[in-house]
């Protein structure tokens, strides 16, 4: 079943057609066994998105047990080195970005230099903590999870695969199997909500964003990160970036987009940036060798090579340092 919509954002019809692609996780000996989907932009925002696009009731059909995001190895938590000096500075990043505290001038200067750096754009809420509370949306198996619970956080999921669900439960992991409702917990009860590369999935993320809302503390912090589409990675591929997704992808943002969205939804950002890996480059080479040459190339095979992955490496650092890198962060908080 496929649907047609208008833009989300602004609700305009009037879009300029992009490219087609169809779905590349889907083993097939011919791309014309398979369904294309049209990638549109919208004129008058800019949002991306697909159009016609498969109704919602009947997505899930289309994330097959080896979907990428539930086929990785089950992570257990690895203490950082400098442990003591590593969770105190990422406390106070995390307290400076939320408008909790604020550090003397000394403090603030060197933070704001450690802000831009990888290893505080990578795990921006890994610090020791005492009752704080977060929910991680779309958690996945739960290697998050099991992290920040090791941490001190007292951690909740919500994860719609039941198959994951169940692998997080054996974990002894809190975490809903469904979509979430707004209604679980009261208003206020988190100090942090967290989407890694969830917002591009849901069909109606006006409907998310104000229950996600609701259930954030004032000030409280909600991350999320998502494929950006104004990427070098993205330009580059078109329907072979991994970014793209499609058909599971329904919106591809931009920091423009997202951050129009998340305003609508009564959040304050905070700051947004890139941080990205090798798969954005070798995913989109491993998909062109097996579509359009005609090789037969084992799935990963290309794009966890690690050779290829420490050739594309400076790359991927450099489009970062540009804020063009293929993975966007947006760290906003509860403005009301």
């Amino acid at each position: 079943m496929l649907e047609e919509i208008t833009c989300i954002l602004c609700g305009t019809a009037d879009t300029k057609y992009l490219y087609s692609g169809y779905d590349l996780w889907r083993a097939s000996s011919s791309s014309l066994d398979r369904e294309l989907f049209r990638v549109v932009q919208c004129t008058k925002c800019g949002l991306v998105y697909i159009n016609p696009r498969i109704h919602p009731d009947c997505i899930a059909g289309h994330y097959p047990e080896d979907y990428v995001a539930y086929s990785g190895q089950l992570a257990g938590p690895r203490e950082p080195r400098a442990a003591a000096l590593s969770h105190r500075l990422r406390r106070e990043l995390f307290l400076q970005a939320t408008g909790w505290a604020k550090p003397a001038l000394p403090l603030a200067t060197l933070l704001g230099l450690l802000s831009k750096t990888v290893w505080a754009k990578h795990a921006p809420l890994q610090f020791r903590v005492q009752g704080l509370r977060m929910l991680d949306i779309g958690c996945g198996v739960g290697n998050f999870l099991a992290v920040q619970r090791s941490l001190g956080w007292d951690v909740w999921g919500v994860e719609p695969s039941y198959i994951a669900a169940q692998v997080c439960a054996s974990r002894g992991l809190r975490v809903k199997h469904g979509q979430l409702d707004g209604t679980e917990w009261s208003e206020g009860f988190f100090d942090a909500v967290v989407l890694h590369q969830v917002l591009e999935h849901v069909a109606d993320p006006q409907a998310l964003l104000p229950k996600v809302h609701r259930l954030l503390r004032r000030n409280g912090l909600v991350q999320i990160d998502v494929p950006n589409f104004r990427s070098v990675a993205a330009r580059l591929f078109g329907q072979f970036w991994i970014g793209a997704d499609i058909p599971r992808h329904y919106f591809l943002f931009s920091p423009r987009t997202l951050r129009k969205l998340l305003m609508g939804s009564g959040f304050e950002v905070k700051r947004w940036y890139t941080c990205s890996s090798t798969s954005g480059f070798t995913a989109a080479i491993e998909f062109i060798l097996r579509e359009r040459c005609g090789l037969t190339v084992r799935r990963d095979a290309v794009r966890k090579n690690r050779l290829l992955c420490r050739l594309f490496q400076p790359i991927v650092r450099l489009t970062d340092l540009l804020n063009v890198g293929d993975v966007l962060y947006v760290v906003a908080s509860r403005s009301r």
